[in-house]
């Protein structure tokens, strides 16, 4: 048995029904227990579950919170949230004000969440150093966000641990703006062994802006697993399929993934082409209250399973990407379900203004196209593909070597950057 690894992150499996957030974290600690590591990880509780150590698929995880009493009080918690933020959104005044502050102190993207993560974390930092004290932890993994763990790091430090950040998204580099945050940012970098991020972008801007020279990437990837029984099999051959899928929604939609614009020009292009079809898949609004849409090739549907998604990605003629903000995480953040567009080799449309991820990423595949966030060059991107299609030019058009961009590559690149860093040998 190698050395044992602590992992700290808000979310993980039993604790949390949301598996977006947990899929880095669960990837890279298998690789790590497959490669010899004892790994254990310590979350917050978000489900009804009991506190204590349990086993997800293998790995250990531990919570110290109580669980939500039950669904009834939890479904009231989550109610009352939900009509709380409606409300503020709803008063653009108020809603300005509150984040304006909460970026300003906490820098986190999310309403409410930087406070709640930076006291959730103070409140378990004395039992998440004695399990590290107790249980011969030589390594802490901090993931985030949300970035309350980073605190912690200077305190976690004086226990003779190595520390590894993992950025999944940026921090104070997200707005590019002054926040009482940075110098916490600051701070946990300069006692961090190692930083990883989750894009080459990101990892490049932190050793420039952070002066740290120990900063590398280790890219989300798709899973190959999943994708070994997933066939090409396009039942309508006589139409141009496009599809967006990934978590969106339509009525009230964020600032950084607004269709807005994407909706206006797809019908405009439908209207031009009889033969054409454009599916949004991942939809969280309520369907029956969007009511009828006036073009019926144009189509909406709910959140599906993951092996679902992978065939409504493989079975299509064109992906979209979508990344609106007009903030700096679109330098810096990649959409994650861009690498299983890659892993289909299907033709990639990537729209935003302020993208740059997105758009390196696709150009350096010559996977795709992208495009500003406005009318005339979205529409301008959907009729160049369309000819494409037309001309029977989509077949086979990536080349590029895929296999780098798994999660099976990018994680054996972390295990080997730990073994470097702690001295080990990797077990084949």
């Amino acid at each position: 048995m190698k050395k044992n690894i602590l992992v700290l992150t808000e979310s993980m499996r039993p604790f949390t029904s949301e598996w977006g957030s947990c899929q880095r974290v669960y990837y890279y600690s298998k690789a790590l227990i497959e490669d010899g590591y004892g790994v254990s990880i310590i979350c917050k509780n978000n489900s009804e579950q009991e506190k204590g150590l349990y086993y997800f698929d293998g790995i250990k995880v531990i919570s110290f919170d109580e669980p939500n009493i039950n669904k009834e009080n939890n479904a009231q918690k989550s109610s009352f949230k939900e009509r709380l933020v409606k409300f503020i959104k709803s008063k653009k005044i108020i809603h300005s004000i509150l984040k304006f502050v909460y970026r300003l102190l906490y820098s986190e993207p999310n309403l409410f969440r930087g406070h709640e993560s930076k006291k959730w974390a103070n409140n378990n930092k004395k039992k998440i150093i004695e399990y590290i004290k107790n249980n011969d932890v030589q390594t802490v993994i901090v993931s985030g966000p949300p970035f309350g763990l980073f605190y912690l790091v200077s305190s976690l430090k004086k226990n003779k641990v190595k520390i590894v950040l993992d950025y999944r998204d940026p921090w104070n580099l997200w707005y590019g703006k002054f926040s009482f945050s940075n110098r916490h940012e600051k701070k946990a970098i300069r006692f961090a062994d190692v930083v990883v991020s989750s894009t080459n972008e990101l990892a490049k801007a932190i050793k420039i802006n952070y002066k740290k020279n120990d900063s590398i990437s280790v890219l989300n990837g798709y899973d190959e697993e999943r994708w070994k029984n997933i066939k090409k099999n396009k039942e309508d051959s006589d139409s141009f399929v496009v599809s967006y899928i990934g978590t969106i929604r339509i009525n009230n939609s964020p600032d950084f993934r607004n269709p807005t614009v994407l909706l206006e020009a797809s019908k405009e292009f439908l209207t031009r082409h009889n033969d054409a079809v454009v599916r949004i898949i991942g939809v969280g609004d309520d369907l029956e209250q969007m009511g009828k849409n006036e073009i019926d090739r144009l189509f909406f549907e709910k959140q599906v399973s993951v092996e679902e998604s992978l065939k409504y990605t493989v079975n299509s003629d064109l992906l979209l990407v979508l990344h609106t903000a007009h903030d700096d995480s679109g330098n810096y953040i990649v959409c994650g379900k861009i690498y299983d567009y890659l892993r289909s080799k299907n033709r990639i449309l990537s729209i935003g203004d302020k993208a740059e991820c997105n758009k390196n990423l696709i150009e350096s595949s010559k996977c795709g196209l992208h495009v500003k966030n406005n009318f005339d060059s979205i529409l301008n991107g959907l009729e160049r593909e369309y000819e494409r299609w037309k001309k029977r030019e989509l077949d086979n058009c990536c080349t590029f070597e895929i296999t780098k961009y798994s999660r099976q590559f990018q994680n054996k690149l972390f295990v080997s950057y730990l073994n470097q860093m702690l001295g080990e040998k990797r077990n084949d």
